[in-house]
């Protein structure tokens, strides 16, 4: 696998809201008379929607606390509910401060530069997010199509091995999308920017990521084997990993396909307070984001970091989800 990210050495598997948009936001939600968990997951066609209207009152968001998770089900999968707002996108030098003092991250701050600046980004209306990865059986469920199967082998665990091009062809089978890799980084890190998921402390038992691949030497705290899986976990098996918004692996599991092109100086174009952002128009790599289950480098595992990877690439690191705009 080749991964671009500016100077960095890497392992070679991973090659102002305006006044108009402050008030309430009246829209309309779904919510599934079917309710299903990542341990039902191994159905063979996906199960019938029986949606109920409801009204749900959605104001901007500015602080994480201030969002109570809501999620429902389409077509049987389960989808969190990203609320308007705003947040710092990138990464601030106290934080990549507080990464480089970890051993094994990288000691130059260059080395982080495709995470400079830290910049303003909004959102104006919701979107959904699903709450996990794509399991094997959901690929299976909704008839996805990859030239190769998963290295492991289990309903609950995460399509892997899967290109760009097969993610972004699922994801547009089951009605909805890959998100930006704005829309990743909000629903990970919320109005507050947190530095991971769950929080700006590092923690090795709220991801799945503690494991080496090439390295004799566990650079991680507490591991080898500190989230108790040696390889790719079932999905939403560690709870305290969960972000703001109710999504769970984001940080860990498998490195996730996000729908922009990757550009190293990407974030120096943008203007403080864009909205919606939809990333670059070309390049050859595309965005990877959230670590994977093989990573034992604390600095990879930031919410913040970003990296790109040939979009023909396959490999057992690599996953993804699917968002859906808000109707």
């Amino acid at each position: 696998m080749i991964l671009k990210r500016n100077s960095h050495s890497l392992r070679p598997e991973l090659a102002s809201f305006g006044p108009a948009i402050m008030g309430l936001l009246l829209v309309m939600g779904f919510l599934s008379a079917c309710v299903t968990s990542p341990s039902e997951g191994s159905t063979s066609h996906p199960p019938p929607t029986n949606a109920v209207p409801i009204s749900i009152e959605i104001e901007v968001v500015e602080h994480n606390l201030e969002w109570i998770p809501q999620t429902e089900q389409f077509s049987g999968v389960k989808m969190a509910l990203v609320p308007p707002g705003c947040f710092m996108m990138g990464a601030t030098e106290d934080q990549v401060d507080y990464l480089m003092s970890f051993p094994g991250s990288n000691m130059e701050l260059e080395n982080y530069q495709d995470q400079f600046p830290a910049h303003k980004i909004c959102f104006d209306e919701p979107f959904w997010i699903d709450v996990y990865e794509v399991t094997q059986a959901q690929f299976i469920a909704f008839q996805g199509e990859a030239d190769n199967d998963s290295l492991f082998s289990g309903g609950n665990l995460p399509r892997e091995k899967i290109t760009w091009i097969e993610a972004n062809n699922f994801c547009q089978q089951r009605g909805a999308r890959l998100l930006t890799e704005a829309e990743w980084e909000y629903a990970a890190r919320g109005p507050d920017g947190l530095l991971f998921p769950w929080g700006d402390i590092f923690d090795c038992q709220s991801g799945n990521f503690d494991d080496t691949t090439m390295d004799d030497e566990f650079l991680i705290e507490g591991a080898p084997d500190c989230d108790g899986f040696p390889a790719s976990a079932p999905v939403g098996s560690l709870k305290t990993g969960k972000s703001w918004v109710g999504a769970l692996d984001l940080g860990g599991n498998v490195w996730e396909w996000v729908a922009d092109y990757y550009q190293s100086q990407y974030y120096n174009s943008l203007q403080p307070g864009t909205i919606n952002p939809p990333g670059p128009a070309s390049g050859h790599y595309r965005v990877v984001r959230g670590g994977a289950w093989s990573i034992n480098e604390v600095d990879h595992l930031s919410a913040s970091f970003r990296a790109g990877i040939d979009p023909l690439t396959a490999s057992e690191h690599l996953g993804f989800r699917c968002a859906k705009s808000f109707e």
